[in-house]
């Protein structure tokens, strides 16, 4: 049962049936979870939990209020409330909470992927805007052959490889770590074994870094160089993360495959406990936001170049 009163948030004994305080009965402090959708008039607020319920009533944080909530009155998820986890908290118009549900990683990314892509196309529309009018001639030209919708794809694909996290790495419940798209070409040209792992940022991209950035010029050559096949080269940047993705599938199998050894039964124990280690690795691997940027203008290239090509 929980400890506190759902309306007013006063502690109540165990042999309590109604609050002393407001004289609410203990069974409010139980409600049915109602969708949203359902109960009009609450208010959805991102929030942070603090403290957990691990020992008692736990703590959230949202739009600098902290407030108590209890696991059994509040909570709404099917997984337990772990601190550093961002969750939704509801409240009522008079700020009483309502219920707290946790966010799920699908969500978050979502949210960061639509937050990223409205980013990019107002900062491209207002800088080719001002880039245009400046009275640049070079800048002109290249907005002019291009186009603003090529343009804000390409700063999308550029955004998605370099800045923004490809792969996103679930540490513990409240903490993600990532890598970019280019840190994964490190990882695809350096992970000869899973110890390369601890250093890849520090690792060259080698040959697959020049087929990186040759792959965002051939996104460029269509538009200033008169050749038909050129447009096909729209199509590189998908070319290319999917090989990239097949290639470092590929040699993580290979990594765990040499560590399995000759086929003696420490060898083969070795590899099991090394298959089971990439099982769990993999559990925790998730597409992080710029995956869904790159893609989403990886295809959208692939179509402009192809449809081009066909076109013309």
């Amino acid at each position: 049962m929980s400890n506190s009163c759902f309306q007013c948030g006063a502690a109540l004994a165990a042999a309590e049936s109604t609050c002393p305080a407001c004289g609410t009965p203990r069974a409010a402090a139980q409600p049915a979870a109602q969708p949203a959708a359902l109960t009009p008039g609450l208010v959805t607020r991102r929030a942070r939990v603090l403290r957990d319920t691990s020992a008692g009533d736990g703590l959230l944080s949202t739009e600098g209020r902290q407030y108590l909530f209890a696991l059994e009155a509040h909570w709404r998820s099917d997984v337990a409330p772990a601190a550093n986890m961002v969750v939704d908290a509801r409240f009522t118009p008079d700020g009483t909470l309502v219920d707290v549900s946790a966010v799920s990683e699908a969500t978050r990314n979502q949210e960061k992927v639509k937050a990223a892509v409205d980013d990019a196309r107002e900062i491209a529309t207002q800088t080719f805007d001002r880039l245009k009018t400046s009275g640049t001639p070079l800048v002109a030209a290249i907005v002019a052959k291009m186009g603003y919708a090529n343009l804000a794809a390409l700063g999308l694909l550029v955004t998605g490889w370099f800045f923004l996290n490809t792969v996103s790495i679930q540490v513990d419940a409240g903490m993600n770590a990532g890598l970019s798209f280019y840190d994964v070409l490190r990882a695809l040209n350096s992970l000869d074994n899973l110890y390369a792992l601890g250093n890849i940022r520090q690792a060259s991209t080698g040959f697959y870094g020049f087929l990186c950035y040759a792959t965002l010029a051939l996104c460029v050559a269509p538009f200033f160089v008169a050749s038909k096949r050129l447009w096909l080269g729209l199509a590189s940047p998908l070319a290319l993360f999917v090989a990239v993705f097949a290639g470092l599938y590929w040699k993580v199998s290979s990594a765990v495959g040499a560590l399995a050894g000759s086929g003696d039964e420490v060898s083969q124990m070795a590899g099991s406990m090394a298959r089971e280690m990439a099982g769990e690795m993999l559990k925790a691997l998730s597409p992080g936001p710029g995956f869904y940027v790159a893609l989403a203008a990886s295809v959208f290239l692939a179509f402009r170049g192809i449809t081009r090509y066909l076109a013309r």
